[in-house]
């Protein structure tokens, strides 16, 4: 499993738990699926100007941007 490149990875389990808090804050599915994909399309460009901000600063594979955006959401419908 490498990191930022598999379509899961060692993050995937975060993204998960985000998912979770924001049902729990009272997110729609909606919102969380705004923000989870909002946050994908941003974190290249946090990345790249704070690189120093993350643990592992190298770019996401586009199959693993999905993941993560999937994972926010099942974290979203597995919470109550």
């Amino acid at each position: 499993m490498t990191d930022n490149q598999s379509p899961v990875d060692k993050f995937t389990l975060l993204h998960v738990l985000a998912g979770h808090l924001m049902r729990r804050a009272g997110f729609s599915w909606k919102l969380t699926l705004g923000l989870a994909a909002s946050w994908e399309i941003l974190e290249p460009i946090f990345k790249k100007e704070h690189p120093d901000l993350f643990p592992n600063p190298t770019a996401d594979s586009e199959r693993n941007k999905v993941v993560d955006v999937l994972a926010t959401l099942l974290g979203w419908s597995l919470s109550s």
